[in-house]
């Protein structure tokens, strides 16, 4: 059996205390307290380790910083682009020994690109379909634990 592990990041500088921010915190420490070993790639060299501080010191927690480790050259000192995101997830994904789980956090952009609705074909006329335009562009996901 394989140990429980998860891939966390987001579009939201650790160094600006927000809701985000602490959303991010808080969403790696119940993942880590959940059994999960935890892998948490920083958006933005660090400035302040405020919210790193509690994250550091939990079991099970690993913290990257690609412009410190310069795992890409070119991030600047507003942290990484979404294509620079894209290139450094994958980098440390393939170094991981198996990353099965990625969660995504508010403000990165997998959660406000809206996704196309479902076509819905009706049972009584094969020939009619329907969309609903009521769901909303960005659905959270409900987590439970992580994947195996």
């Amino acid at each position: 059996m394989s140990a429980r592990s998860a891939l966390v990041y987001g579009d939201v500088n650790l160094n600006l205390i927000d809701g985000s921010a602490v959303w991010v915190q808080s969403m790696v420490l119940a993942l880590a307290r959940a059994g999960c070993t935890v892998t948490l790639v920083l958006k933005a060299p660090v400035q302040t380790d405020r919210l790193l501080t509690p994250l550091e010191a939990e079991p099970g927690v690993t913290i990257r910083r690609p412009a410190e480790e310069e795992l890409l050259a070119g991030i600047g000192t507003n942290g990484l682009t979404p294509k620079q995101a894209s290139e450094v997830l994958s980098a440390v994904d393939a170094s991981a020994v198996r990353i099965r789980a990625v969660f995504p956090i508010p403000g990165s952009p997998s959660m406000s690109t809206a996704l196309p609705l479902p076509r819905v074909r009706s049972l009584n006329s094969p020939s009619s379909s329907a969309s609903s335009s009521a769901r909303p562009a960005s659905t959270p996901a409900a987590v439970t634990g992580c994947t195996r």
